[in-house]
């Protein structure tokens, strides 16, 4: 990729699928995000010698996931692991389970986005609107970089003519920057279908479900 005369090249973290599928043609509508998967990915990150990153109840890797498969991995019981930590009283992590806050758990720090990459069953690669398939990503530290595109500004408000007759405009921010994975073997993403997609009021034919659009 080129932009403002710098050429670099992007690389990917590996892909794991909900309940230890395979693929992503093997997943089947009931392979929701397990502990397993995430203890899978985190054993992974460990084998490659991915460093932890420090967070106040001590070194662990980041997971960075939907609200939705948050959901899904609460209502896995991870063999009775869950139900002995709510029994013991270990307040942390009730916080977290009762009152749908990140918490520290095996060795992971969840942290809930508010923009989720979701998939449709029927496409591996493109972004869906609302898709039944959501994305979570585990990394360490020094995962990720960014390459300075040749700005020293901070980001800058900009509106957008995108139509020739002025019909269309888009809202955003222009960034000197771009962020990017700098080690592929100190990361892994799990892709998992979820039990909810679909937002609050959602209709297929209600353009409120996709966002403001200005004419």
């Amino acid at each position: 990729l080129s932009l403002d005369g710098l050429t670099f090249s992007f690389t990917a973290f590996p892909r794991l699928y909900g309940n230890g599928k395979g693929d992503f043609t093997s997943l089947a509508p009931d392979d929701y995000l397990r502990w397993s998967d995430i203890r899978t990915a985190q054993v992974g990150l460990s084998l490659a010698n991915a460093p932890m990153i420090d967070g106040k109840d001590g070194p662990g890797y980041v997971c960075a996931l939907s609200m939705s498969m948050w959901n899904d991995l609460l209502a896995d019981n991870d063999n009775g692991n869950l139900t002995a930590i709510r029994a013991g009283g270990k307040e942390s992590a009730i916080e977290g389970l009762v009152g749908q806050r990140v918490f520290f758990y095996a060795g992971v720090y969840f942290v809930i986005e508010s923009d989720p990459y979701t998939m449709n069953p029927g496409d591996s690669v493109a972004r869906a609107l609302w898709g039944s398939y959501h994305v979570a990503a585990m990394f360490g530290k020094q995962a990720y970089g960014y390459t300075n595109l040749g700005g020293d500004k901070m980001a800058e408000f900009k509106v957008q003519d995108i139509t020739t007759t002025g019909a269309q405009f888009t809202i955003g921010a222009r960034v000197h920057w771009n962020c990017r994975v700098v080690n592929e073997n100190w990361g892994n993403v799990i892709i998992a279908p979820v039990r909810v997609s679909k937002p609050n009021n959602y209709s297929a034919s209600n353009q409120q479900a996709y966002g403001f659009v200005l004419a």
